[in-house]
């Protein structure tokens, strides 16, 4: 344990969307509920969420005109970084700022385009470009960083297998949580968004179009269950629409399931907790996952979840969902029927997860994280350890 010192703690906040974006927001969020100490520069973009958020006064935000993934942060990062004075500089994913005039956290969430660029989001010259960068910032990032932050010790175990050399108590696993939003929606919501999709009964898919998350296969093996088709289950899909990514669109067309499916695009907690609450299942079969937040999200509001018996979703799910091989359709299907079918299944199934996030919670991450920090500059303190 490291004795209690004062910081001014620096944390990127540009990332919006998705898992980390999420990740973001609910750390910074639980950090403002419990540290009055220390004091807090978060950075952000314009049209930030957290512009709308009520923050103490040792919480202060820097408006950066620099997106991420650009050059140019290179260069406007570090220099709000050595004009805030910040002691301890948290990047809450690789993009670390290379020439950062303090020391620094990173978290890795996880290592899937190392241990398969084929789910990058683009191809051709591009993709080799990207991942280029990718290899350069992940590599520098891990290296440089004092502290790693990830979120399972399969992640954990994930960047020893590739970075044999980092010391391994220097990568720290701190689980991401469930915000207390998620818990069954009131009836009259999940009426409401029912009515507003036309749905009774159906599978839920929350993710991206990305091949990493597999939709092809849910699409797939959603059509073979002839028992869903003809109770009138649909499948709805929480996915941004990508252009990048026209296969779910094609199959299901290629299939003529139209008429059972949903794209309902990105869906932000108010409008995406009242359709988890109506979900009969929540399928998220991932190739590679180091967490699965939708999963442990089902869990919270009382979906039975079909999840991959793989990577860090063992981890997370294991006991508490219906395991199957991501790559088998069949497996996929079956399971589908098996958890429409066996009411005594779906309530066991609802009692392991909630059981499986007692322990969750974004107070407890957030406490750990401080004391991550607090190592990350302990040698800048003269600080025991």
């Amino acid at each position: 344990m490291v004795l209690d010192l004062f910081m001014k703690i620096g944390i990127d906040a540009r990332i919006q969307r998705h898992g980390i974006g999420r990740y973001t927001r609910e750390l910074v969020i639980a950090l403002s509920k419990l540290d009055s100490s220390n004091e807090y520069v978060i950075y952000i973009n314009k049209n930030s969420i957290f512009t709308k958020l009520c923050l103490p006064d040792n919480f202060s935000l820097r408006k950066l005109r620099v997106s991420p993934y650009t050059v140019w942060e290179q260069f406007i990062l570090p220099y709000y970084i050595y004009k805030d004075g910040i002691d301890v500089f948290h990047a809450t994913s690789y993009l670390i700022p290379i020439m950062c005039p303090c020391p620094m956290v990173v978290t890795i969430h996880d290592l899937c385009l190392k241990v398969n660029p084929n789910w990058y989001s683009f191809g051709g010259f591009k993709r080799f470009l990207a991942k280029i960068y990718y290899e350069f910032m992940n590599t520098f990032a891990i290296n440089k960083a004092k502290q790693i932050i990830t979120v399972s010790n399969f992640a954990k175990k994930e960047i020893l297998e590739f970075y044999p050399n980092i010391p391994e108590k220097k990568i720290n696993v701190i689980y991401n949580a469930v915000s207390h939003k998620f818990s069954p929606a009131p009836l009259e919501q999940v009426k409401a968004v029912k009515k507003k999709y036309g749905l009774n009964k159906y599978v839920l898919f929350v993710g991206t179009f990305n091949p990493i998350k597999n939709l092809l296969s849910v699409i797939n093996a959603f059509s073979k269950c002839k028992y869903l088709l003809d109770k009138g289950y649909k499948l709805v899909i929480v996915a941004r629409k990508d252009s990048r990514f026209s296969e779910p669109e094609a199959l299901v067309n290629k299939l003529n399931i139209n008429n059972y499916v949903i794209f309902a695009d990105y869906l932000e907690e108010e409008s995406l907790i009242p359709l988890y609450s109506g979900a009969d299942m929540l399928v998220v079969p991932s190739f590679h996952e180091s967490f699965g937040l939708p999963v442990v999200e089902a869990f919270a509001c009382h979906v039975p979840v079909i999840t991959s018996n793989t990577t860090g979703l063992v981890e997370i799910a294991r006991e508490a969902a219906v395991m199957v091989s991501p790559d088998n359709i069949e497996e996929i299907k079956d399971a589908m029927l098996k958890v429409a079918m066996d009411r005594g299944l779906q309530r066991k199934l609802i009692s392991k997860g909630l059981f499986k996030i007692r322990n969750l919670s974004w107070e407890l991450s957030a406490r750990k994280t401080i004391e991550v920090y607090k190592l990350a500059i302990s040698h800048l303190k003269n600080e025991p350890i």
